[in-house]
């Protein structure tokens, strides 16, 4: 899910366990990577990627924490933990390098060493 304000996005992943039998998951401060393609299959390398992303007032790699969490999850339950969402600032996905144009939003969300892909939405940068 893609939301947000005119300078910035929130992506948001959830986890809806439809098994019949609880499961166990783990991840770290990471397991969300947000990605923006300017093909619409998402093919090739990134225009932009939550993992190349820089501070703008330094221009440094963004320094993030290193941790691994981990949680059980009941049959039927959803849930969302702070890991899962991602604050873009339009600013630093624009960079100096994104020119105007529309741009596709994915998703990867990292759990117990598995990776599922999903489609974020679009968005336009003018």
């Amino acid at each position: 899910m893609v939301n947000g304000t005119p300078d910035t996005l929130w992506v948001e992943a959830s986890v809806t366990n439809s098994g019949e039998s609880r499961v166990e998951m783990r991840w770290d401060a990471m397991a969300l990577r947000v990605q923006a393609w300017r093909a619409p299959d998402s093919a090739g390398v990134a225009a932009w990627d939550s993992q190349r992303e820089t501070d703008p007032a330094t221009g440094r790699a963004m320094e993030y924490p290193s941790y691994e969490r981990a949680d059980s999850l009941s049959p039927g339950v959803s849930i969302v933990h702070r890991e899962w969402r991602r604050r873009v600032a339009v600013p630093a996905l624009r960079g100096d390098t994104l020119p105007p144009g529309t741009y596709r939003i994915m998703a990867t969300l990292r759990l117990s060493g598995d990776s599922i892909r999903i489609p974020a939405g679009c968005v336009r940068l003018d």
